[in-house]
């Protein structure tokens, strides 16, 4: 009957629109976050250049310079672990993305739906009435045909 409804109203390609493209903004905002990192880890490299041409100029004491190539790999290897998980995380968007896509299927006038999702049952069921002896009533959010 669900499925029934959801071609009926049309429904489903709005919401599967809506929905892929939050989570590919979603993705964006990842990306961009990834590449702030990766930027950060950059300047650090010319940073951790500096620091040593400054050394080799003899401008910078070797304690110095040892101190402080410490700190920066300690920096570095701190921000590749970020730079590691922020990449986890864009893949796993990436997949539920992709996972999304594989729930609603849409092709002409036939919709397909291969799994119900939290946002199908707030946008379709007002709500659902469960009674003894395995009986179940189902109020819709529009009128039944």
């Amino acid at each position: 009957m669900l499925q029934k409804e959801i071609v009926i109203q049309g429904e489903a390609e709005k919401l599967a629109d809506e929905k892929e493209k939050a989570d590919q903004l979603k993705i964006e905002e990842a990306e961009k976050r990834m590449q702030a990192m990766q930027d950060s880890l950059d300047k650090l490299y010319a940073d951790q250049m500096e620091s040593f041409e400054s050394y080799k100029a003899g401008i910078t004491s070797r304690d110095v310079f040892m101190d402080q190539k410490v700190s920066y790999e300690q920096m570095e290897e701190q921000m590749q672990e970020n730079i590691k998980k922020q990449r986890m995380a864009v893949l796993d968007l990436e997949k539920k993305l992709e996972d999304a896509r594989n729930g609603i299927k849409i092709s002409g006038d036939q919709i397909k739906v291969d799994q119900l999702t939290r946002e199908m049952v707030l946008m379709l069921i007002d709500r659902i009435t469960v009674w003894p002896g395995k009986r179940m009533e189902i109020k819709w959010n529009f009128k039944e045909k």
